[in-house]
């Protein structure tokens, strides 16, 4: 059982990792992120304590739908922690379809590993002594089911993201649940094209086929989500040079990604950690500025535009402030 939950725990490290990479913009906080898979991962747990298992286990559609159920409730609980937040604040904490895509993925990490716990408790409960628990499953299916769990979360997370963008008050409620939808319909047929009349290569083949589709839509999602984001960084913040929040070195850093992480691993490496630190918040900021004009240049309701603005007027202030806070500590 140990064996099998540490590698159901560095999977999910090693997913989160390659998540909090791609998502090279805005680097979402880590606390955020363990928030959002801790509630994933009580979800799960209360899902397997709380529901007969051999019951869904007789109904595959029931079975996703009650999970997927879940993995919503937990990322829209994470996300509207996250809403409160950013509303206390005075600028939002998640704000775009690729923040909905890493939240949601850990949330479908933190419910594999949940389950994965319960599972692996429950075994050992009823198990025979002597019986390798390790035996129970290969690395290889617990990355499959882990990248699944997390695949699938990313589906409803992407949808919680498009619906903060949406300008249409129906469109912020319809998207999320059609999200879920999507989620339950992934996660029925994974399972059934995994699991039903599986034989040999053709059912390991049709597993890779459904995991695979999925793992492509929100591919495409989340490269879009990116592009959008680099467009706003580069057209949002050459005008702010004049108003202290962005400086001359600050420009070419956050129009390259490459550069800009060349420079955190300098400052890193030479264990200057407090301006390591200092500058990742500040260009982490600088892009939800950047974020923040571009839905302003967007925004025609004159009660959102005016929220928006005084959005970007308290980020703004909050840069100039925390850039002369780091020139001070580097000088």
């Amino acid at each position: 059982m140990t064996s099998t939950l540490i590698s159901t725990l560095l999977l999910a490290i090693l997913y989160l990792s390659v998540v909090r990479f791609v998502d090279m913009n805005e680097k979402e906080p880590l606390w955020a992120m363990l928030m959002v898979f801790v509630f994933g991962a009580l979800g799960a747990v209360a899902t397997s304590l709380g529901i007969n298992q051999s019951t869904l286990g007789l109904n595959l559609w029931a079975s996703a739908s009650i999970k997927e159920l879940v993995k919503f409730l937990a990322i829209g609980g994470g996300v509207g922690v996250l809403v409160a937040y950013g509303q206390r604040r005075g600028w939002e904490e998640f704000n775009g379809t690729m923040d909905g895509i890493v939240y949601g993925t850990c949330g479908g990490l933190g419910f594999g590993v949940g389950e994965q716990l319960v599972n692996q408790l429950t075994f050992a409960a009823i198990s025979i002594p002597g019986m390798a628990v390790s035996q129970v499953g290969s690395f290889g299916k617990l990355a499959l089911s882990g990248l699944s769990d997390g695949v699938v979360g990313a589906i409803i997370g992407a949808g919680f993201g498009l619906a903060s963008e949406a300008k249409a008050p129906v469109l912020r409620a319809v998207v999320p649940v059609t999200s879920l939808v999507f989620a339950v319909v992934a996660d029925a047929l994974y399972h059934l094209l995994r699991h039903g009349n599986a034989l040999g290569d053709s059912g390991a083949l049709r597993a890779n086929l459904a995991l695979g589709v999925p793992v492509l839509a929100i591919g495409a999602v989340a490269a879009y989500a990116l592009m959008a984001e680099r467009h706003a960084i580069h057209g949002q913040l050459d005008d702010e040079l004049g108003t202290g929040a962005v400086g001359p070195s600050d420009l070419p850093l956050l129009k390259s990604v490459v550069a800009r992480q060349l420079v955190y691993a300098k400052a890193f490496f030479s264990f200057k950690l407090g301006y390591f630190f200092g500058l990742r918040n500040v260009h982490n900021l600088q892009v939800q500025l950047a974020f923040a004009k571009a839905r302003l240049a967007g925004e025609s309701d004159p009660a959102r535009r005016a929220r928006v603005d005084a959005e970007v007027a308290k980020i703004r202030a909050a840069l100039v402030e925390r850039r002369r806070a780091l020139e001070g500590g580097a000088s």
